[in-house]
């Protein structure tokens, strides 16, 4: 008998050098619009059962902040990411 297939989501909580939660950041797979944002609590979720490619890259964002990029493979989800810190833009 096979092992049912688990739907491939990844879920994470997004906070700022203080550990605080970054309420609203972007969470986009490059180089599509399918993305969320993260909630009151900073966490997100996003299935990323539409993919048929290995392996997607994440696009963090908040407004004031370094983007992040997290690369998954499709084959490790469902997966937590746990806790992204986002670090402070530099300015120029």
């Amino acid at each position: 008998m096979d092992k049912p297939t688990a739907t491939p989501i990844v879920r994470g909580q997004i906070i700022n050098k203080d550990a605080s939660p970054i309420i609203g950041a972007t969470v986009i797979v490059e180089g599509t619009t399918t993305g969320t944002v993260s909630d009151a609590n900073g966490f997100f979720e996003l299935d990323l059962s539409l993919f048929t490619k290995k392996g997607v890259t994440l696009m963090l964002h908040y407004i004031g902040k370094e983007t992040k990029s997290v690369d998954l493979k499709i084959i490790d989800l469902p997966k937590s990411l746990g806790q992204i810190k986002l670090k402070d833009a530099l300015l120029k």
